[in-house]
């Protein structure tokens, strides 16, 4: 008699069967909607980026059309940078907030960089135009007198010098 309750107590060979092929296309499932998942946070992570870096060049469009579209900006920007001893007090305060305007962008460029937001090969670029600036007299002047105002981090990174290759 306990051999028959046995027989009858145990799962027909069918709905094992049934039971094996549901866990399978479970499995299956979570694994399509993983893959799916991965897809779209990469596919999010591009279109954020692509966003990021439009926002860098207008941002770097604006300064540059600051000084581009007006002739007495123009003027006054050459001259800072050339000759910043022959600004006068207010020319010497528009061209501080020039340079300030451009370095706070190369601060954020720097901090999307180090918080892998920027890619390595886009930062190299504006590094190097940084790097190029830091060599004119009155962008240098600018940056002995004003990188204090900057944070640690960036103005460790400007002392070094040193560039991502791209």
């Amino acid at each position: 008699m306990n051999s028959c309750f046995i027989i009858l107590a145990q799962a027909p060979p069918t709905t094992n069967i049934i039971q094996s092929i549901t866990s399978i296309v479970q499995a299956l499932a979570l694994i399509v909607s993983l893959v799916y998942a991965a897809i779209q946070i990469r596919d999010n992570t591009r279109a954020v980026k692509s966003q990021a870096y439009q926002s860098i060049i207008t941002a770097y469009a604006e300064i540059e059309a600051r000084i581009g579209q007006d002739s007495e900006t123009a003027r006054l920007y050459d001259i800072g940078c050339k000759y910043p001893d022959k600004l006068n007090d207010e020319e010497k305060v528009r061209f501080t907030q020039l340079m300030s305007s451009t370095f706070n962008f190369f601060e954020n460029l720097h901090y999307q960089y180090k918080n892998a937001l920027l890619e390595e090969s886009m930062w190299a670029g504006w590094c190097k135009l940084m790097i190029i600036k830091l060599k004119i007299p009155g962008v240098k002047k600018y940056w002995e007198d004003n990188g204090y105002i900057y944070s640690k981090d960036f103005r460790e990174y400007v002392k070094s010098g040193k560039c991502p290759r791209n």
